[in-house]
């Protein structure tokens, strides 16, 4: 069997898809791992893989995109990226699949995204409960322990191992963000996102501010920001990051490395604290402006924020727990299945299979103009993964990074930077997991 891994963001998904390439060839398989936007492996006509693994799948548009870049596959899973949703988000529905991708596989990390994706009118058959495969990196068997992956991580980013490590893990993706930025992304959604920039934007200042605030009295400390994926106007940061040498930008490697090896976890809004529930991690939450309660993560409800300059201080200083000890363990629990005695990797291989071999087709209806449309699309894209290419050792992207109002050009190569992996890189990786899952 053929397989096409595909990812979006590398951060947040490579360690997944490396897993599972590893599983599935260690059963005799062939895989090929790809970034969406990685023209070098576009392979356009007639050929095609078996299954297709997308990143998410929201509507019919987005199969002629798959399509036009990898083959017109039929049996298309959708590993789901986005499941851990707002009260807002689920109303809207903004993330649940429509038209014809309705027709393709959705795995689910629990019976909350099975049961929400089951009342959009998804046959039931095409929703399998498998879990999350990001939590098999943190079982117990598999995790690096934590004093070896602070001294590796000390040496390569120039820490000091012999300090506390602060993770702050960010998703101000709004924050400062120019109007063509925000202007695209209105256009994705059909909706202002105004009111967003504004509350990422203040945000953002107020807790860089509670971090110059500790930094001036206690030198003792590493404070790691670790940006969102789309975070990309990060100016304001970059000050800091120049004002205090202890004051570190760091998008490398996945948020499970930094959450196992940091000594405290702090969140704005991000979904990744369930990585430090499940490490047994103390996190808390900052919130310096309160989000209205309909745009609120629901496992986040019920946990105490820390609203003030002051309680933050008090807590950086102590290192107190207040976050995890009112954790809703039953409503995580809803959202991410375990299997104590089998790991999501597996579950994930077992099902591809059986896909597979019950030569199961999502028989989806897709015209002629549509796919013409994404073709044409796809060789925009290949322009620019081409021009990314022969100027990325030409241009300083780093120097760009610090600008707000960059140009169309610069805009992708930057987000082709951060989000594609090399070959190399790749390798790299995948030798360390086989290591790791002898």
């Amino acid at each position: 069997m053929n397989i096409a891994i595909l990812y979006e963001r590398k951060t947040r998904e490579i360690y997944n898809d490396l897993l599972l390439k590893i599983e599935l060839e260690s059963r005799g398989h062939n895989c090929i791992i790809s970034q969406m936007y990685e023209g070098d492996k576009f392979i356009g006509g007639t050929e095609k893989p078996d299954v297709i693994l997308a990143p998410h799948l929201y509507s019919t548009r987005e199969i002629p995109r798959i399509w036009s870049r990898f083959g017109e596959c039929d049996k298309i899973i959708n590993l789901q990226y986005e499941q851990i949703l707002s009260y807002e988000q689920i109303k809207e529905s903004i993330f649940d699949p429509k038209g014809e991708a309705k027709k393709a596989y959705h795995i689910c990390w629990g019976k909350n995204t099975h049961d929400r994706l089951l009342n959009a009118g998804i046959n039931k058959n095409k929703l399998p409960i498998l879990g999350a495969i990001q939590l098999d990196l943190l079982r117990d068997e598999y995790r690096l322990e934590s004093y070896k992956q602070k001294e590796k991580y000390a040496l390569r980013f120039r820490l000091d191992k012999n300090k506390k490590w602060l993770l702050f893990l960010s998703s101000f993706t709004y924050a400062d963000a120019a109007d063509a930025w925000v202007k695209m992304n209105e256009n994705n959604v059909n909706a202002s996102r105004e009111n967003t920039r504004s509350l990422h934007s203040m945000s953002r200042k107020e807790i860089l501010g509670w971090f110059s605030s500790l930094l001036d009295v206690n030198d003792e400390i590493e404070i790691i920001y670790r940006p969102h994926p789309d975070e990309n106007f990060l100016a304001s940061v970059n000050e800091i990051e120049n004002q205090y040498e202890n004051f570190h930008i760091i998008r490398e490697d996945p948020v499970k490395n930094w959450i196992n090896c940091c000594d405290y976890i702090y969140s704005w809004y991000s979904t990744s604290v369930v990585e430090a529930y499940y490490m047994k991690k103390n996190f808390s939450i900052l919130r310096p402006i309160r989000i209205k309660s309909e745009s609120e993560i629901n496992f986040l409800k019920e946990m105490d924020f820390i609203e003030t300059k002051e309680e933050f201080l008090e807590n950086a200083i102590k290192y107190n727990s207040t976050g995890t000890s009112k954790t809703n363990i039953h409503l995580i629990e809803s959202y991410y299945y375990v299997d104590l005695n089998q790991t999501a990797i597996v579950k994930y291989a077992n099902f591809i299979e059986s896909i597979y071999s019950n030569n199961e087709s999502c028989e989806f209806k897709i015209s002629s103009k549509e796919l013409i449309k994404a073709k044409y699309k796809t060789f925009g894209v290949k322009i620019m993964y081409n021009l990314f290419k022969v100027f990325r050792e030409r241009i300083k992207l780093s120097e760009y990074r610090k600008r707000t109002n960059n140009n169309y050009f610069i805009r992708w190569f930057i987000e082709m930077d951060n989000q594609i992996c090399g070959n190399n890189e790749l390798s790299l990786l995948e030798m360390e997991l086989k290591e790791r899952f002898k």
